[in-house]
């Protein structure tokens, strides 16, 4: 009887251990389900807040930039004018006033690319060739006392992506990785490296992504580094840890946009803007006897464009929406150039206004702009709000150039 109840006992601990293992094995695996599940209710939160912010920036992305198109060029016209241009305080003055117009358009165009809602044109890209076509403009960003590295090894994955959006996206990345190279002594070294990346179902570390195949792009430094608490808010727009008049903060969130909206994911930290190269001053004849037909519905936007291009040589014909330029056609003839915006009051957009007037006129010369459109120029040339008069030459230029050719 001592035997059995020995067995018995020794049984029921076995038992009751085997039973505990169970128990800490599931418990283990729901808290492991509990964890996967607030971080996809988290990601879900923040996809959601993002397409608000997107939202509610393309509804006054076109308006915004208009008002910075009529500032910048006004701040044209004063630059241009004899006493402003004789008079050092007033062209500082004046200068102060376009970079803020510039920096305007620049911050509405992070915000839309922030929110997914940038016109994105996605080609296939051979990553390698593309990498060394970039390594110029990312070597340029990485700032004096960092050393920049490639590494993209053969058959990688050829993604579809607007190229464009993706050099952007890498050139905030080594900027962000260049500044943090400068806050600490001496001189570092910056490695963008390219690999593929296979990735199963329900990832922890990427939930909303689909099991496959991917390229990963990673952009690594040894600068300083981000603690927690700035990691964890790195990506959010206008956070940044360096000086606030070096830039707004949206760089990486940028990054973070782009990378949604194109139907990937995006990890990073910190960022500042980089000013754009300004087109020469034009010479005060460079559109000289040409006839243009203006399409604006914004009326002191219209109203100072025609001014510009009246002072550089043009005869202007300046409308409010696309039924008075076709009146305008039929009553004074083809002109040489139609410069359109994109979103126009009534049935006729830009964009259809330009097919139409292009198909009457094959040597009609075509450039639309836009503060925020959705609806794809096709093949037209496009300039976006805002823009001073020198950027608007500049595309003529380049338009007259590809249709002569």
């Amino acid at each position: 009887a001592v035997g059995a109840l020995w067995w018995r006992t020794r049984v029921d601990a076995q038992v009751q251990a085997g039973l505990s293992r169970e128990l800490a094995q599931r418990q283990a695996t729901l808290d492991e389900q509990v964890r996967r599940q607030r971080a996809l209710e988290q990601e879900l939160d923040h996809k959601r807040r993002l397409e608000a912010l997107g939202r509610l920036t393309a509804g006054v992305a076109h308006d915004f930039n208009n008002l910075m198109a009529v500032v910048l060029q006004v701040a044209g016209r004063l630059q241009r004018h004899p006493a402003v241009a004789a008079d050092g305080n007033a062209r500082a003055l004046v200068e102060e006033a376009a970079l803020a117009a510039r920096t305007g358009g620049d911050i509405t165009r992070q915000l839309l690319a922030f929110g997914g809602q940038q016109k994105l044109h996605p080609v296939r890209v051979e990553i390698d060739a593309y990498l060394q076509s970039v390594r110029p403009l990312l070597e340029s960003s990485a700032g004096h006392d960092a050393r920049l590295e490639i590494v993209a090894p053969p058959f990688l994955p050829a993604p579809v992506v607007d190229r464009a959006g993706l050099t952007a996206a890498l050139i905030n990345l080594v900027v962000n990785a260049g500044n943090a190279i400068a806050m600490r002594p001496g001189s570092g070294s910056i490695q963008v490296l390219a690999s593929s990346l296979d990735l199963q179902a329900d990832d922890a570390a990427w939930p909303l992504l689909p099991a496959g195949r991917y390229l990963s792009l990673q952009v690594t430094d040894d600068g300083c580094g981000m603690d927690p608490e700035v990691l964890e808010k790195c990506v959010e727009p206008f956070f940044s840890t360096g000086d606030t008049r070096e830039g707004g903060g949206l760089g990486l969130s940028m990054v973070q946009g782009f990378a949604r909206q194109s139907g990937d994911a995006a990890a990073a930290g910190g960022a500042r803007r980089m000013r754009r190269n300004q087109q020469p001053e034009p010479a005060a004849d460079a559109l000289a006897g040409m006839r243009v037909l203006l399409v604006e519905d914004h009326a002191a936007l219209r109203r100072i464009l025609a001014q510009s291009l009246e002072d550089l040589g043009a005869t202007v014909t300046a409308v409010a929406d696309a039924a008075a330029a076709l009146a305008a056609v039929e009553a004074a003839g083809q002109p040489d150039l139609l410069l359109s915006d994109i979103r126009l009051p009534g049935a006729m957009n830009g964009v259809v206004l330009a097919d139409a007037l292009s198909a009457r006129f094959p040597r009609l010369i075509v450039v639309l702009q836009t503060g925020y459109a959705s609806t794809d120029p096709g093949h037209h040339h496009v300039l976006a709000k805002p823009f001073d008069v020198p950027d608007l030459v500049a595309v003529i230029t380049s338009a007259r150039a590809r249709d002569a050719g």
